[in-house]
Protein backbone atom coordinates (compact mmCIF):
# COMPACT_ATOMS: atom_id res chain seq x y z
CA UNK A 1 0.00 0.00 0.00
CA UNK A 2 1.49 3.63 -1.48
CA UNK A 3 1.18 5.96 1.73
CA UNK A 4 0.76 9.87 0.55
CA UNK A 5 2.79 11.72 2.90
CA UNK A 6 2.45 15.21 1.51
CA UNK A 7 -0.88 17.53 1.94
CA UNK A 8 -2.67 18.06 -0.84
CA UNK A 9 -4.84 21.44 -1.51
CA UNK A 10 -8.67 20.26 -2.67
CA UNK A 11 -8.45 21.71 -5.81
CA UNK A 12 -5.61 18.97 -6.54
CA UNK A 13 -8.03 16.09 -5.14
CA UNK A 14 -10.86 17.58 -7.13
CA UNK A 15 -8.42 17.70 -10.14
CA UNK A 16 -7.05 13.76 -9.64
CA UNK A 17 -10.32 13.01 -9.11
CA UNK A 18 -12.00 14.26 -12.63
CA UNK A 19 -8.75 12.71 -13.86
CA UNK A 20 -9.63 9.09 -12.32
CA UNK A 21 -13.10 9.71 -14.10
CA UNK A 22 -11.62 10.29 -17.60
CA UNK A 23 -9.32 7.41 -17.29
CA UNK A 24 -11.64 4.79 -16.16
CA UNK A 25 -14.06 5.68 -19.37
CA UNK A 26 -15.69 9.13 -19.90
CA UNK A 27 -12.35 10.54 -21.48
CA UNK A 28 -12.63 8.93 -24.80
CA UNK A 29 -13.13 5.40 -26.67
CA UNK A 30 -11.40 2.14 -25.83
CA UNK A 31 -8.99 1.61 -28.86
CA UNK A 32 -10.37 -1.71 -29.37
CA UNK A 33 -9.93 -3.14 -33.14
CA UNK A 34 -12.56 -3.50 -35.17
CA UNK A 35 -14.13 -7.25 -37.14
CA UNK A 36 -14.39 -6.74 -40.69
CA UNK A 37 -17.57 -6.34 -40.85
CA UNK A 38 -18.05 -3.30 -38.51
CA UNK A 39 -14.83 -1.64 -40.80
CA UNK A 40 -17.18 -2.31 -43.76
CA UNK A 41 -19.79 -0.85 -42.13
CA UNK A 42 -18.50 1.66 -40.85
CA UNK A 43 -17.22 3.09 -44.22
CA UNK A 44 -20.39 2.75 -46.02
CA UNK A 45 -21.69 6.17 -45.50
CA UNK A 46 -18.73 7.51 -46.76
CA UNK A 47 -19.42 6.19 -49.99
CA UNK A 48 -22.03 8.44 -52.48
CA UNK A 49 -23.05 8.01 -56.35
CA UNK A 50 -22.14 10.61 -58.50
CA UNK A 51 -24.58 11.07 -61.37
CA UNK A 52 -22.57 12.33 -64.39
CA UNK A 53 -24.92 15.15 -66.97
CA UNK A 54 -23.69 15.84 -70.16
CA UNK A 55 -24.51 18.13 -73.14
CA UNK A 56 -24.46 16.27 -76.56
CA UNK A 57 -24.26 18.18 -79.57
CA UNK A 58 -25.54 15.78 -82.43
CA UNK A 59 -26.40 15.74 -86.23
CA UNK A 60 -29.91 15.11 -87.35
CA UNK A 61 -31.75 14.99 -90.32
CA UNK A 62 -32.82 18.52 -91.12
CA UNK A 63 -36.70 17.05 -91.72
CA UNK A 64 -38.02 13.58 -91.38
CA UNK A 65 -41.45 13.23 -93.71
CA UNK A 66 -43.72 10.70 -95.48
CA UNK A 67 -42.22 9.33 -98.52
CA UNK A 68 -43.43 10.91 -102.17
CA UNK A 69 -43.91 8.88 -105.13
CA UNK A 70 -43.22 10.35 -108.59
CA UNK A 71 -46.59 12.64 -108.17
CA UNK A 72 -45.54 13.97 -105.30
CA UNK A 73 -48.64 12.55 -103.39
CA UNK A 74 -47.45 10.06 -100.28
CA UNK A 75 -46.82 6.34 -101.00
CA UNK A 76 -49.22 5.57 -98.05
CA UNK A 77 -52.06 7.32 -99.77
CA UNK A 78 -51.88 4.93 -103.12
CA UNK A 79 -51.51 1.90 -100.89
CA UNK A 80 -54.10 2.25 -98.81
CA UNK A 81 -56.37 3.42 -101.79
CA UNK A 82 -55.33 0.01 -103.09
CA UNK A 83 -55.77 -2.04 -99.77
CA UNK A 84 -59.38 -0.83 -99.78
CA UNK A 85 -59.99 -1.59 -103.05
CA UNK A 86 -58.82 -5.28 -102.59
CA UNK A 87 -60.45 -5.43 -99.33
CA UNK A 88 -57.28 -5.88 -97.15
CA UNK A 89 -58.76 -2.75 -95.00
CA UNK A 90 -62.03 -2.78 -93.69
CA UNK A 91 -64.03 0.33 -94.79
CA UNK A 92 -64.07 1.99 -91.54
CA UNK A 93 -60.48 1.88 -90.50
CA UNK A 94 -59.29 5.57 -90.97
CA UNK A 95 -56.64 7.15 -92.89
CA UNK A 96 -54.68 7.99 -90.44
CA UNK A 97 -54.75 4.63 -88.09
CA UNK A 98 -53.57 3.18 -91.54
CA UNK A 99 -50.51 4.77 -91.98
CA UNK A 100 -49.36 4.98 -88.39
CA UNK A 101 -49.48 1.09 -88.75
CA UNK A 102 -47.38 0.88 -91.65
CA UNK A 103 -44.98 3.68 -90.37
CA UNK A 104 -44.27 1.87 -87.22
CA UNK A 105 -43.71 -1.52 -88.34
CA UNK A 106 -41.86 -0.18 -91.80
CA UNK A 107 -40.39 2.73 -91.69
CA UNK A 108 -37.85 2.79 -93.95
CA UNK A 109 -40.66 2.06 -96.82
CA UNK A 110 -43.01 5.27 -95.80
CA UNK A 111 -40.76 7.85 -94.32
CA UNK A 112 -37.78 9.65 -95.17
CA UNK A 113 -34.88 11.49 -93.49
CA UNK A 114 -33.83 14.45 -95.75
CA UNK A 115 -29.94 14.26 -96.96
CA UNK A 116 -29.86 17.97 -95.74
CA UNK A 117 -28.04 18.00 -91.57
CA UNK A 118 -28.53 20.24 -88.94
CA UNK A 119 -26.85 20.32 -85.75
CA UNK A 120 -29.13 19.30 -82.33
CA UNK A 121 -27.57 20.26 -78.79
CA UNK A 122 -29.25 18.08 -75.62
CA UNK A 123 -28.04 19.93 -72.58
CA UNK A 124 -27.91 18.29 -69.26
CA UNK A 125 -28.87 14.72 -69.80
CA UNK A 126 -27.89 12.73 -66.72
CA UNK A 127 -26.55 9.36 -68.38
CA UNK A 128 -23.71 8.52 -66.52
CA UNK A 129 -23.18 7.00 -62.82
CA UNK A 130 -19.51 6.34 -60.69
CA UNK A 131 -18.70 6.65 -57.04
CA UNK A 132 -16.66 8.92 -54.90
CA UNK A 133 -15.84 8.89 -51.20
CA UNK A 134 -15.56 11.87 -48.55
CA UNK A 135 -12.38 12.76 -47.59
CA UNK A 136 -12.21 16.27 -45.77
CA UNK A 137 -14.30 18.55 -43.61
CA UNK A 138 -14.71 20.74 -46.67
CA UNK A 139 -17.39 18.15 -48.33
CA UNK A 140 -14.39 17.15 -50.72
CA UNK A 141 -14.99 13.80 -52.23
CA UNK A 142 -12.28 11.63 -54.42
CA UNK A 143 -13.41 9.39 -57.53
CA UNK A 144 -11.71 8.06 -60.59
CA UNK A 145 -11.72 11.27 -63.48
CA UNK A 146 -13.17 8.97 -65.89
CA UNK A 147 -16.28 9.07 -64.16
CA UNK A 148 -16.98 13.02 -64.79
CA UNK A 149 -14.72 13.18 -68.56
CA UNK A 150 -16.39 13.57 -71.41
CA UNK A 151 -17.62 10.16 -72.85
CA UNK A 152 -15.57 8.17 -75.82
CA UNK A 153 -16.73 6.59 -78.66
CA UNK A 154 -17.33 3.20 -76.88
CA UNK A 155 -19.89 4.56 -74.84
CA UNK A 156 -21.37 7.17 -77.37
CA UNK A 157 -21.94 3.99 -79.56
CA UNK A 158 -24.74 2.56 -76.85
CA UNK A 159 -28.16 3.16 -79.17
CA UNK A 160 -29.92 3.58 -75.37
CA UNK A 161 -27.92 6.86 -75.12
CA UNK A 162 -29.29 7.97 -78.36
CA UNK A 163 -32.76 7.34 -78.02
CA UNK A 164 -32.72 9.20 -74.87
CA UNK A 165 -30.68 12.42 -76.67
CA UNK A 166 -33.67 12.27 -79.54
CA UNK A 167 -36.62 12.02 -77.08
CA UNK A 168 -38.02 15.15 -78.07
CA UNK A 169 -36.88 15.48 -81.40
CA UNK A 170 -38.88 12.05 -81.87
CA UNK A 171 -42.02 13.84 -80.26
CA UNK A 172 -41.42 17.04 -82.72
CA UNK A 173 -40.98 14.57 -85.94
CA UNK A 174 -44.46 12.55 -84.72
CA UNK A 175 -46.49 15.73 -84.12
CA UNK A 176 -45.14 16.76 -87.45
CA UNK A 177 -46.57 13.47 -89.44
CA UNK A 178 -49.37 14.11 -87.28
CA UNK A 179 -50.21 17.41 -89.49
CA UNK A 180 -49.46 15.61 -92.87
CA UNK A 181 -51.75 12.73 -91.77
CA UNK A 182 -54.27 14.64 -90.18
CA UNK A 183 -54.19 12.89 -87.05
CA UNK A 184 -51.55 11.40 -84.40
CA UNK A 185 -51.11 7.85 -83.70
CA UNK A 186 -53.48 5.22 -81.22
CA UNK A 187 -52.50 4.23 -77.95
CA UNK A 188 -51.70 0.93 -79.79
CA UNK A 189 -49.22 2.62 -82.71
CA UNK A 190 -47.38 5.16 -80.02
CA UNK A 191 -46.86 1.66 -78.56
CA UNK A 192 -45.27 0.35 -81.02
CA UNK A 193 -43.36 2.98 -82.78
CA UNK A 194 -40.57 2.04 -80.32
CA UNK A 195 -39.71 -1.06 -81.82
CA UNK A 196 -38.61 0.46 -85.57
CA UNK A 197 -39.60 3.71 -86.16
CA UNK A 198 -37.51 4.73 -83.05
CA UNK A 199 -34.20 2.49 -83.88
CA UNK A 200 -34.58 3.50 -87.19
CA UNK A 201 -34.33 7.31 -86.57
CA UNK A 202 -31.51 6.56 -84.42
CA UNK A 203 -29.65 5.43 -87.24
CA UNK A 204 -29.71 8.93 -88.62
CA UNK A 205 -28.41 10.70 -85.67
CA UNK A 206 -24.79 11.15 -84.77
CA UNK A 207 -22.46 12.48 -82.34
CA UNK A 208 -20.29 15.01 -82.83
CA UNK A 209 -19.26 15.65 -79.80
CA UNK A 210 -20.08 15.86 -75.78
CA UNK A 211 -18.66 17.93 -72.62
CA UNK A 212 -19.63 17.76 -68.80
CA UNK A 213 -22.40 19.86 -68.16
CA UNK A 214 -22.56 19.10 -63.88
CA UNK A 215 -21.72 16.10 -61.36
CA UNK A 216 -24.20 15.33 -58.88
CA UNK A 217 -24.43 13.19 -55.66
CA UNK A 218 -27.63 10.68 -55.15
CA UNK A 219 -29.22 12.18 -52.09
CA UNK A 220 -32.92 10.43 -51.91
CA UNK A 221 -34.27 7.38 -53.07
CA UNK A 222 -37.16 8.59 -55.56
CA UNK A 223 -39.46 5.61 -57.48
CA UNK A 224 -39.00 5.59 -61.20
CA UNK A 225 -35.38 6.78 -61.31
CA UNK A 226 -33.62 4.16 -63.26
CA UNK A 227 -35.75 3.11 -66.78
CA UNK A 228 -35.61 -0.62 -66.92
CA UNK A 229 -36.18 0.12 -71.13
CA UNK A 230 -32.77 2.45 -71.16
CA UNK A 231 -30.35 0.78 -68.15
CA UNK A 232 -28.09 3.85 -66.68
CA UNK A 233 -30.21 6.69 -67.96
CA UNK A 234 -32.81 8.72 -66.14
CA UNK A 235 -35.96 8.73 -67.86
CA UNK A 236 -36.94 11.94 -69.33
CA UNK A 237 -40.11 11.21 -67.17
CA UNK A 238 -38.09 12.80 -63.96
CA UNK A 239 -35.69 14.83 -65.69
CA UNK A 240 -37.10 17.41 -64.26
CA UNK A 241 -37.25 16.45 -60.79
CA UNK A 242 -33.70 14.37 -60.46
CA UNK A 243 -32.52 17.58 -59.23
CA UNK A 244 -34.34 18.14 -56.42
CA UNK A 245 -32.58 14.85 -55.00
CA UNK A 246 -29.03 15.37 -56.18
CA UNK A 247 -26.39 17.81 -54.71
CA UNK A 248 -24.28 19.61 -57.42
CA UNK A 249 -20.41 19.19 -56.82
CA UNK A 250 -17.85 21.12 -58.12
CA UNK A 251 -15.06 19.58 -59.82
CA UNK A 252 -11.72 21.09 -58.32
CA UNK A 253 -9.28 19.19 -59.82
CA UNK A 254 -9.24 16.34 -62.74
CA UNK A 255 -6.35 13.48 -63.45
CA UNK A 256 -6.44 11.93 -67.24
CA UNK A 257 -8.75 8.44 -67.54
CA UNK A 258 -6.90 5.63 -67.50
CA UNK A 259 -4.01 4.52 -68.69
CA UNK A 260 -3.37 8.37 -67.20
CA UNK A 261 -3.40 9.11 -63.80
CA UNK A 262 -7.48 8.47 -63.20
CA UNK A 263 -7.98 10.80 -60.27
CA UNK A 264 -10.36 13.77 -59.43
CA UNK A 265 -11.43 15.31 -56.66
CA UNK A 266 -15.13 17.15 -56.18
CA UNK A 267 -16.44 19.45 -53.99
CA UNK A 268 -20.18 20.46 -52.69
CA UNK A 269 -19.52 22.41 -50.05
CA UNK A 270 -23.65 21.90 -48.52
CA UNK A 271 -22.52 18.45 -46.95
CA UNK A 272 -19.35 19.35 -45.36
CA UNK A 273 -20.71 19.23 -42.04
CA UNK A 274 -22.83 15.51 -42.51
CA UNK A 275 -20.29 13.86 -44.54
CA UNK A 276 -18.52 11.02 -43.05
CA UNK A 277 -14.38 11.26 -44.89
CA UNK A 278 -12.66 7.57 -45.02
CA UNK A 279 -9.17 8.26 -43.48
CA UNK A 280 -6.28 7.72 -46.08
CA UNK A 281 -3.66 5.13 -46.11
CA UNK A 282 -0.02 4.83 -47.21
CA UNK A 283 0.18 2.79 -50.45
CA UNK A 284 3.37 2.75 -50.88
CA UNK A 285 3.65 0.31 -48.36
CA UNK A 286 1.04 -2.16 -48.80
CA UNK A 287 1.93 -5.68 -49.14
CA UNK A 288 1.13 -7.97 -51.94
CA UNK A 289 -1.52 -9.98 -50.57
CA UNK A 290 -3.29 -7.29 -48.71
CA UNK A 291 -6.70 -8.26 -47.82
CA UNK A 292 -9.22 -6.02 -48.94
CA UNK A 293 -12.70 -4.75 -49.75
CA UNK A 294 -13.73 -2.50 -53.44
CA UNK A 295 -16.97 -0.53 -52.36
CA UNK A 296 -19.00 0.86 -55.11
CA UNK A 297 -22.65 1.18 -56.30
CA UNK A 298 -22.37 -1.12 -59.06
CA UNK A 299 -25.33 -1.82 -61.43
CA UNK A 300 -24.37 -5.06 -62.72
CA UNK A 301 -24.91 -6.51 -59.17
CA UNK A 302 -28.75 -5.46 -59.09
CA UNK A 303 -30.75 -8.82 -60.87
CA UNK A 304 -33.48 -6.85 -63.61
CA UNK A 305 -36.75 -8.55 -63.02
CA UNK A 306 -35.47 -9.95 -59.23
CA UNK A 307 -34.01 -7.06 -57.35
CA UNK A 308 -35.98 -3.73 -57.32
CA UNK A 309 -34.23 -0.44 -58.90
CA UNK A 310 -34.05 0.45 -54.98
CA UNK A 311 -30.72 -2.08 -54.55
CA UNK A 312 -29.05 0.14 -56.96
CA UNK A 313 -28.79 2.53 -54.19
CA UNK A 314 -26.64 0.12 -51.84
CA UNK A 315 -23.28 0.35 -51.18
CA UNK A 316 -21.98 -3.09 -51.70
CA UNK A 317 -18.46 -4.11 -50.76
CA UNK A 318 -16.45 -6.86 -52.90
CA UNK A 319 -13.38 -8.72 -51.14
CA UNK A 320 -10.10 -9.22 -52.83
CA UNK A 321 -6.37 -9.00 -51.77
CA UNK A 322 -4.59 -6.46 -53.71
CA UNK A 323 -1.76 -8.20 -55.11
CA UNK A 324 1.35 -6.98 -57.89
CA UNK A 325 1.64 -3.71 -59.03
CA UNK A 326 1.31 -3.63 -62.95
CA UNK A 327 3.29 -0.73 -64.84
CA UNK A 328 1.00 1.52 -67.12
CA UNK A 329 1.82 2.96 -70.27
CA UNK A 330 1.75 6.10 -68.71
CA UNK A 331 4.76 5.64 -66.52
CA UNK A 332 2.91 5.01 -63.14
CA UNK A 333 2.09 1.70 -61.31
CA UNK A 334 -1.21 0.28 -60.73
CA UNK A 335 -2.43 -2.43 -58.32
CA UNK A 336 -3.65 -5.92 -59.60
CA UNK A 337 -6.84 -6.70 -57.41
CA UNK A 338 -9.12 -9.52 -56.91
CA UNK A 339 -12.35 -7.56 -56.09
CA UNK A 340 -14.59 -8.22 -58.76
CA UNK A 341 -15.97 -4.76 -59.60
CA UNK A 342 -18.33 -3.41 -61.91
CA UNK A 343 -19.60 -0.65 -64.14
CA UNK A 344 -20.79 1.95 -61.15
CA UNK A 345 -17.98 1.14 -58.51
CA UNK A 346 -15.46 3.36 -60.44
CA UNK A 347 -13.66 5.76 -57.92
CA UNK A 348 -14.86 3.73 -55.07
CA UNK A 349 -12.80 3.35 -51.94
CA UNK A 350 -10.55 0.07 -51.79
CA UNK A 351 -10.30 -0.35 -47.72
CA UNK A 352 -7.61 -2.43 -45.78
CA UNK A 353 -8.85 -4.11 -42.74
CA UNK A 354 -8.06 -0.96 -40.69
CA UNK A 355 -10.76 0.71 -42.90
CA UNK A 356 -7.88 2.96 -44.03
CA UNK A 357 -8.01 3.91 -48.21
CA UNK A 358 -5.27 2.54 -50.10
CA UNK A 359 -6.48 2.60 -53.61
CA UNK A 360 -9.74 3.55 -55.78
CA UNK A 361 -11.42 1.20 -58.26
CA UNK A 362 -10.50 2.24 -61.67
CA UNK A 363 -10.99 -0.26 -64.34
CA UNK A 364 -12.10 -3.96 -64.63
CA UNK A 365 -11.56 -7.04 -67.21
CA UNK A 366 -14.87 -8.22 -68.58
CA UNK A 367 -12.89 -11.37 -70.24
CA UNK A 368 -11.82 -11.96 -67.15
CA UNK A 369 -13.72 -12.15 -63.58
CA UNK A 370 -11.75 -10.79 -60.58
CA UNK A 371 -8.75 -9.60 -62.78
CA UNK A 372 -9.44 -5.71 -61.41
CA UNK A 373 -7.33 -2.59 -61.55
CA UNK A 374 -7.19 0.08 -58.70
CA UNK A 375 -5.25 3.24 -58.49
CA UNK A 376 -2.80 3.84 -55.40
CA UNK A 377 -3.80 6.19 -52.90
CA UNK A 378 -0.97 7.81 -53.44
CA UNK A 379 -1.56 9.53 -56.83
CA UNK A 380 -4.85 10.77 -54.97
CA UNK A 381 -2.93 12.62 -52.41
CA UNK A 382 -0.70 13.72 -55.22
CA UNK A 383 -3.81 15.70 -56.55
CA UNK A 384 -4.92 16.57 -53.34
CA UNK A 385 -1.78 18.27 -52.64
CA UNK A 386 -1.90 20.08 -55.89
CA UNK A 387 -4.93 22.33 -54.73
CA UNK A 388 -3.98 22.34 -50.80
CA UNK A 389 -6.48 19.77 -50.02
CA UNK A 390 -5.77 18.08 -46.77
CA UNK A 391 -7.26 14.57 -45.29
CA UNK A 392 -9.65 15.78 -42.03
CA UNK A 393 -12.16 15.18 -40.05
CA UNK A 394 -15.79 16.88 -39.61
CA UNK A 395 -17.02 16.54 -35.81
CA UNK A 396 -20.36 13.60 -37.29
CA UNK A 397 -16.72 11.94 -38.40
CA UNK A 398 -15.49 12.38 -35.25
CA UNK A 399 -18.73 10.94 -33.63
CA UNK A 400 -18.93 8.16 -36.30
CA UNK A 401 -15.67 6.43 -35.88
CA UNK A 402 -16.37 6.65 -31.32
CA UNK A 403 -19.22 5.12 -31.80
CA UNK A 404 -18.06 2.50 -33.83
CA UNK A 405 -15.06 1.73 -31.39
CA UNK A 406 -17.64 1.98 -28.45
CA UNK A 407 -19.60 -0.53 -29.87
CA UNK A 408 -16.25 -2.90 -30.77
CA UNK A 409 -15.95 -2.57 -26.96
CA UNK A 410 -19.77 -3.43 -26.56
CA UNK A 411 -20.29 -0.11 -24.83
CA UNK A 412 -23.61 0.05 -26.36
CA UNK A 413 -24.93 3.30 -24.03
CA UNK A 414 -21.42 5.52 -25.25
CA UNK A 415 -22.38 4.18 -29.05
CA UNK A 416 -25.95 5.17 -28.79
CA UNK A 417 -25.09 8.37 -27.78
CA UNK A 418 -22.36 9.21 -30.69
CA UNK A 419 -24.55 7.87 -32.92
CA UNK A 420 -27.67 10.00 -32.04
CA UNK A 421 -25.18 12.97 -32.49
CA UNK A 422 -24.49 11.68 -36.13
CA UNK A 423 -27.92 11.46 -36.66
CA UNK A 424 -28.54 15.16 -35.89
CA UNK A 425 -25.55 16.10 -38.23
CA UNK A 426 -26.81 14.11 -41.16
CA UNK A 427 -30.64 14.51 -41.01
CA UNK A 428 -31.85 15.02 -44.23
CA UNK A 429 -29.35 15.41 -47.59
CA UNK A 430 -27.70 12.19 -47.25
CA UNK A 431 -28.57 9.22 -49.02
CA UNK A 432 -30.89 6.58 -46.31
CA UNK A 433 -28.83 2.95 -46.67
CA UNK A 434 -33.09 1.94 -45.60
CA UNK A 435 -35.02 4.86 -47.46
CA UNK A 436 -36.12 5.31 -43.55
CA UNK A 437 -33.98 7.21 -41.60
CA UNK A 438 -30.18 9.23 -41.78
CA UNK A 439 -27.33 6.88 -41.55
CA UNK A 440 -26.84 6.67 -38.38
CA UNK A 441 -30.29 5.07 -37.86
CA UNK A 442 -29.68 1.39 -38.26
CA UNK A 443 -26.44 1.29 -35.82
CA UNK A 444 -28.48 3.21 -33.13
CA UNK A 445 -31.23 0.42 -33.52
CA UNK A 446 -28.02 -2.37 -33.16
CA UNK A 447 -27.24 -0.39 -29.81
CA UNK A 448 -30.74 0.23 -28.57
CA UNK A 449 -31.45 -3.76 -29.35
CA UNK A 450 -27.97 -4.56 -27.39
CA UNK A 451 -28.75 -2.46 -24.47
CA UNK A 452 -32.41 -4.31 -24.31
CA UNK A 453 -30.80 -7.40 -24.14
CA UNK A 454 -28.92 -6.90 -21.18
CA UNK A 455 -25.46 -6.52 -23.35
CA UNK A 456 -24.32 -3.32 -22.90
CA UNK A 457 -20.81 -3.07 -20.72
CA UNK A 458 -20.70 0.42 -20.55
CA UNK A 459 -18.66 1.52 -17.59
CA UNK A 460 -20.42 3.84 -14.47
CA UNK A 461 -17.70 6.67 -15.25
CA UNK A 462 -19.32 7.19 -18.86
CA UNK A 463 -22.87 6.51 -18.00
CA UNK A 464 -22.89 9.42 -15.32
CA UNK A 465 -20.84 11.59 -17.76
CA UNK A 466 -23.57 10.91 -20.96
CA UNK A 467 -24.19 14.50 -21.22
CA UNK A 468 -21.37 15.71 -21.59
CA UNK A 469 -21.21 14.54 -25.71
CA UNK A 470 -24.22 16.15 -26.25
CA UNK A 471 -23.60 19.45 -24.35
CA UNK A 472 -20.32 19.59 -26.33
CA UNK A 473 -22.08 19.39 -29.60
CA UNK A 474 -24.50 21.62 -28.92
CA UNK A 475 -22.37 23.94 -27.65
CA UNK A 476 -19.95 23.56 -31.07
CA UNK A 477 -23.19 23.87 -33.43
CA UNK A 478 -23.96 27.42 -31.80
CA UNK A 479 -23.03 30.46 -33.92
CA UNK A 480 -19.97 32.63 -32.75
CA UNK A 481 -22.17 35.40 -30.55
CA UNK A 482 -24.04 32.55 -28.96
CA UNK A 483 -20.79 31.16 -27.72
CA UNK A 484 -19.75 34.80 -26.43
CA UNK A 485 -23.27 35.51 -24.77
CA UNK A 486 -23.28 31.65 -23.55
CA UNK A 487 -19.98 32.03 -22.20
CA UNK A 488 -20.88 35.20 -20.63
CA UNK A 489 -23.46 33.76 -19.15
CA UNK A 490 -21.12 31.09 -17.27
CA UNK A 491 -18.80 33.63 -15.99
CA UNK A 492 -21.14 35.57 -14.13
CA UNK A 493 -22.54 32.62 -12.62
CA UNK A 494 -19.11 31.00 -12.15
CA UNK A 495 -18.24 34.73 -10.30
CA UNK A 496 -21.38 34.70 -8.50
CA UNK A 497 -20.90 31.41 -7.41
CA UNK A 498 -17.14 31.94 -5.74
CA UNK A 499 -18.62 35.16 -4.19
CA UNK A 500 -21.31 32.59 -2.45
CA UNK A 501 -18.63 30.73 -1.22
CA UNK A 502 -16.28 33.55 -0.04
CA UNK A 503 -18.90 34.89 1.92
CA UNK A 504 -20.00 31.19 3.64
CA UNK A 505 -16.12 30.64 4.10
CA UNK A 506 -15.79 34.54 6.16
CA UNK A 507 -19.42 32.92 8.15
CA UNK A 508 -17.77 30.15 9.22
CA UNK A 509 -14.24 31.16 9.88
CA UNK A 510 -15.35 34.10 11.76
CA UNK A 511 -13.70 36.48 9.31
Amino acid sequence: MLLCTTRRKPGAAISMLMATLWLAGCGGPPQTPLPRELVVTRAQPSVLQVVSAYTFTLSAPAAVSLRLNEDQEPLLKTEFEVARASGAVEVAVPFAAFCWGRVASEPDRWIEASEARRTLVVEDLPCATGTAFSIDDRGTLMTNAHVIAPLDASALHNPNLIAACIDNDVAAIVQALAEELGQGPDEAATASLSEQFVPWLCERYSFLGNRLAEARLTTRLRPGWLSTQRPGILPRAVEAEWKADTIPCEVIACGEVYPGKDVALLRAPSLASKLISLPLGDSDHVMSGTAVHAMGFPAAAVIPGVDSEAARFRVIAHDGILDQRLPTTAGWEAFHMTANINHGDSGGPVIDGNGDVVAINVAGNNDAAAQTLAVPIGIGKELMASVDVVASRNPATEQWYDGFRYFAAAHYESALDAFTIVDRYQRGGILLPHNRGSQATAMMEQCTRAIEEGRDTTPWTATAMRWWPPLRTTFLDMSLWSKIGLCGLLLGALGAMLRGLGWLVAKITGR
